[in-house]
This record gives C-alpha cells, sequence and structure tokens, in this order.
C-alpha cells in the first residue's frame, strides 16, 4: 500500500542518509510523525500510543493460551501459549468510527457499505494487519490485535484518546464511545501520550443512566 511507502522510513537506499544525520531526539520526533500519519492513513479516526503495562494486558487468549512477557528478541506464539518480548514495550491504539449506521450492519455482509468515507469491520481489520505487516517489514516488532490480548479501552485512555466511562468503554472529545479499537503492540519509537481529563468522570458520577438502563444490572454506583 503506498500510504506505509510513503510514511515510514525505509531501511536502505538514500532514505536512509536523513535519517542518521538527525539528533536521537528529532530522529524520534521524526519516527513517531510518521507511524501517526500511517495510522490515521489506514483509515483510524484517532491514534496514540501508550507503555506497555502488564497490568492490563489479559491473563490468557479467548482459547484460553496464557500470555505472558518475556525477555526475548520476537514474538512467541504456539498451542499452549502467547508470549510477548519485554522489547514491544508500546501499544499503538487506533480507533475507527462507528457509525450508527455501521453498528447496524452485519461485519460479515460486505455488500452492505457504510456511508462513504467509513470503512466496515472486515476492511478496519485488514487495515490493521497491513500497517502491521508493514512495520515488521521495516524491522519493528508489530503484533496487531482486535481483541483478545489486551484491554484496549485502558490503553487508548492511558495513549490520552479520552477518558473511561462508567460502563468501561472509552469516551473521547470528538466521538464519544462510538469508535472500534485496535492496538499493534510494538517497540516502534512512539511517543507516549498523557492520560487526558475533560470530565466525564465527574459527569459519570451524576448521570448514572447507564446503572440505570443495563439489563444485566451490572454496573453499580461509586
Amino acid at each position: 500500500m503506498p500510504w506505509a511507502n510513503r510514511f515510514f522510513a525505509e531501511q536502505s537506499g538514500s532514505s536512509t542518509a536523513p535519517l542518521d544525520e538527525l539528533t536521537p531526539e528529532d530522529r524520534e520526533a521524526l519516527l513517531d510523525f510518521q507511524g501517526r500519519s500511517a495510522a490515521l492513513l489506514v483509515g483510524a479516526a484517532v491514534a496514540g500510543a501508550a507503555s506497555l503495562n502488564e497490568a492490563f494486558l489479559y491473563s490468557h487468549t479467548l482459547d484460553g493460551r496464557p500470555i505472558s512477557l518475556i525477555n526475548g528478541d520476537r514474538f512467541e506464539f504456539d498451542e499452549s501459549a502467547v508470549r510477548i518480548p519485554a522489547r514491544a514495550d508500546r501499544v499503538l491504539v487506533l480507533g475507527f468510527v462507528r457509525t450508527s449506521e455501521i453498528m447496524g450492519m452485519n461485519p460479515g455482509l460486505s455488500r452492505l457499505r457504510p456511508p462513504t468515507g467509513w470503512l466496515t469491520w472486515p476492511e478496519q481489520i485488514k487495515a490493521v494487519i497491513k500497517l502491521g505487516e508493514r512495520m515488521a517489514a521495516q524491522g519493528w516488532l508489530a503484533l496487531p490485535s482486535a481483541g483478545g490480548l489486551l484491554m484496549a479501552d485502558h490503553y487508548g485512555a492511558l495513549a490520552g484518546l479520552g477518558e473511561l466511562g462508567r460502563q468501561g468503554l472509552l469516551i473521547t472529545p470528538e466521538y464519544g464511545p462510538n469508535l472500534r479499537l485496535f492496538t499493534i503492540i510494538t517497540d516502534y519509537p512512539f511517543t507516549v501520550g498523557q492520560p487526558l481529563a475533560f470530565g466525564v468522570a465527574d459527569y459519570c458520577e451524576t448521570c448514572q443512566r447507564c446503572i440505570n438502563e443495563c439489563p444485566a444490572k451490572a454496573l453499580t454506583e461509586g
């Protein structure tokens, strides 16, 4: 895909010279800009990065394999476990808009199209996988995920994309909770965001609508 070719620094040829001439700080800033630009070009509405925190990793995958951190230099998968190298210390969070029209569609039916400019769920997954593949092709560790490895909403909050609401969803200033989140665990030198506070926690203390309307009564006050 051309977006990746344009926005990732090539590792060979003449394009490496400018990077080599930059200070470490400027090089990191440039790579951060290129990575975020590529994330937005694949169709994400928002993108941010956070440090990998073991507390927000799931203990097991959906099929029951334990997830753990190791001291290796690559991801390891087998029938018994998923192992994440400590070197992959960043989590890129990508948020794709899901409008009411998109949410009412069966994501498996490709003939149904969302409003112009928005991607279907399968297209979102493909875009995130392609981004991860391009990062890996440039020599970075990259493990895309559509869920089942980590708490994406928590990482979105750590990345400064929004705040967690009482219902556990990431609420952003631009789109509220109407985002589908994907992540890429990587060693790409993204600049880590800072948690954002714009009034969600205070509002949730007084609103309580989700508590009153939850069919399973799973949400509580306090």
